[in-house]
């Protein structure tokens, strides 16, 4: 998990080698333990960065079986549930379900579930999940883009005005 932090935080100036060693992390963790649900969404991860959909849908068929009752496992899984496999009923269905297994979920889980709740048509859940994003002081640094995307697609579906102001701050 340190390898991913320091490519997100950019906390590291050779991205080229960092990004090397999380994958030989990720490969060996799903050689040593293929059962093991979170390593197998990190594999699914590597697979879309890759390229390689068709790989990252089976990988993330396989972490569904497996990472049932893994919360991060569940809350890194129904992203792709919800836009790689294009079911985002049951992505809302891991979404909560990761929600109840770790019901003190860090920020990181909103990151991801802004997604899920987006594309499950749960349009006020997405803005709640944003607000959560915004409201915690130690996702200040975090770069949220895609969330702000869709944050003003949600209010969009709402019919709301965005009421957005591109401003410069220490996530741009």
């Amino acid at each position: 998990m340190g390898l991913w932090e320091l490519l997100s935080w950019r906390w590291t100036d050779d991205v080229e080698e960092c990004r090397r060693r999380q994958r030989a992390a990720v490969l060996k963790a799903a050689e040593l333990d293929p059962g093991d649900g979170l390593a197998l969404a990190n594999l699914a991860y590597l697979r879309v960065r890759d390229g390689d959909l068709f790989g990252a849908r089976e990988t993330v068929e396989r972490a569904i079986g497996v990472g049932a009752n893994h919360a991060d496992a569940l809350a890194l899984l129904a992203r792709y549930v919800a836009t790689l496999l294009d079911r985002p009923n049951e992505a809302v269905s891991l979404m909560n379900r990761s929600f109840v297994l770790n019901p003190h979920a860090p920020t990181w889980y909103f990151l991801h579930h802004i997604r899920v709740a987006y594309f499950g048509r749960l349009f006020e859940l997405a803005l709640d999940h944003f607000a959560r994003i915004k409201s915690d002081p130690a996702a200040s640094i975090l770069p949220i883009r895609p969330q702000m995307m869709f944050r003003i697609l949600a209010l969009a579906q709402l019919g709301r005005e965005v009421g957005y102001r591109r401003t410069r701050t220490l996530r741009d």
